[in-house]
């Protein structure tokens, strides 16, 4: 009866979720129709408004491919779910372009409509997916729950983000569970296997966390040796392939030639208020380390008094705690030098925005790893040949996952983790962070 009660659950998730869906395809349509019939009449040529029916093949297509993602049977985080959800619509396009192409239809299609049709349901899904989980996952009866087995930090950061990120849609629970998650860090190889063997028995999903955390195995390819019942988890330095480094450079460029007029228009008003907040120069250069360990002149807006170090050192003769501070996380807690401009620019990251020029000139990247100063050289170890092989970025995994709350440790941490598990979706997962950041001038996670 208790089985039966959560398959009935499950179907009605599923089904409020799918037809959900459909009615986003329906009145994207519409919406499409209104747009292409009333704003581009005079752009392109005429368009003949088509009737429901004869589009609905289309968004077969595209809810196969959504159901082919498995975004109705698996719980994803709001970015993986987004993530797939274009991947599905972007097959789905070349599939529908394909089969116009074929069937010699082409004259009764308009290529236009589905341009607009795909880019709107590109922003539509995701957002209103959103939306439906966030009214669903309200309901207690929707909620997944899961029971986490772990004695370790990896234990405690699993159950933080369950509680917080209420995408997923699940509720803890040590004695009534659907599933159960095995955060593998702090046991034995024995013990593992034992704890799986053990909750097999009585619980159909099970989700094991690796041991390593460096290593983002969502991107792994497996490869089974099925002769002796094994298989190798094949895993890569991402960032250090050259065909991504070139991807990866392209898409950069380009997306610095677009932004460049806004940073111009914006580059006015801000030298304008640091001009009346301070005496000195709008720009500040700073030699910082790139790629290859080969120091470049980084950019940025000044925002600091011109006798800074003077009013530093009266400032850390009064207050010796913030030399230890500044030790740990290698930045002042209230740091004397900042002007009123600066402090806003800081905390917003404006002050960074100087440095698309770097970007242009080849020296940094839109995202990376946040570019050290040449003193801090020594205080990489281990990590720098990984670090300073690529170029650092304007912003990067530090600055949207709480940045004010990590130490010199962390960060170093955060950008070999980037490095490794680099992918152009991340870029955009970090630059749409980055905008958030900035609007609300906190860090992200």
């Amino acid at each position: 009866m208790i089985l039966l009660k959560k398959n009935l659950k499950f179907l009605l998730l599923l089904t409020i979720l799918f037809i959900a869906d459909f009615l986003v395809l329906l009145g994207t349509f519409e919406v499409t129709s209104y747009i292409r019939t009333h704003h581009f009449s005079t752009l392109l040529p005429e368009f003949q408004q088509y009737s429901i029916e004869k589009f609905l093949w289309v968004m077969l297509i595209i809810m196969i491919m959504l159901i082919y993602e498995k975004i109705y049977f698996q719980r994803f985080d709001f970015w993986s779910d987004s993530k797939r959800i274009i991947k599905a619509l972007f097959f789905s396009f070349i599939a529908v372009l394909s089969i116009v192409a074929l069937t010699k239809t082409s004259l009764e299609y308009s290529r236009s409509f589905f341009v607009l049709y795909f880019a709107l349901l590109v922003v539509l899904l995701p957002l209103t997916k959103r939306l439906m989980k966030r009214v669903l996952f309200g309901f207690d009866m929707f909620k997944k729950r899961i029971y986490i087995v772990g004695n370790n930090r990896q234990k405690r950061e699993l159950r933080r983000e369950f509680r917080t990120n209420w995408y997923f849609g699940y509720k803890y629970d040590n004695h009534h569970f659907d599933a159960l998650i095995v955060s593998s860090q702090g046991y034995r190889l024995e013990e593992l296997d034992a704890l799986l063997r053990q909750y097999s028995k009585t619980t159909k999903d099970l989700y094991v966390v690796p041991y390593l955390d460096t290593i983002n195995f969502a991107q792994a390819d497996i490869v089974e040796y099925l002769n002796i019942r094994s298989c190798a988890i094949h895993v890569e330095n991402r960032l250090l392939a050259p065909s991504n480094i070139y991807t990866k450079t392209v898409a950069e460029f380009l997306m610095s030639l677009l932004l460049l007029p806004i940073f111009l228009v914006m580059h006015i008003f801000i030298s304008a208020m640091i001009a009346l907040d301070s005496k000195g120069p709008v720009m500040f250069r700073q030699q910082r380390l790139g790629r290859n360990k080969e120091s470049f002149e980084c950019y940025k807006y000044r925002t600091m008094y011109l006798d800074g170090e003077d009013i530093l050192t009266h400032y850390l003769q009064k207050n010796p705690r913030e030399i230890k501070y500044y030790e740990k996380y290698h930045k002042y807690q209230n740091d004397p030098r900042v002007t009123p401009i600066g402090n806003f620019l800081r905390k917003t990251s404006l002050d960074e925005l100087p440095q698309i020029i770097n970007v242009l000139q080849g020296k940094m990247s839109l995202i990376g790893p946040r570019p050290y100063m040449v003193e801090e050289k020594a205080k990489l170890t281990d990590e720098i040949d990984a670090i300073l092989r690529v170029k650092p970025g304007i912003t990067g995994l530090w600055q949207v996952s709480g940045r004010n709350e990590l130490d010199f440790e962390e960060r170093k941490r955060l950008d070999v983790w980037y490095i490794r598990n680099w992918s152009l979706w991340l870029d955009v997962v970090i630059l749409i962070k980055t905008v958030k950041v900035v609007l609300l001038k906190i860090g992200a996670k």
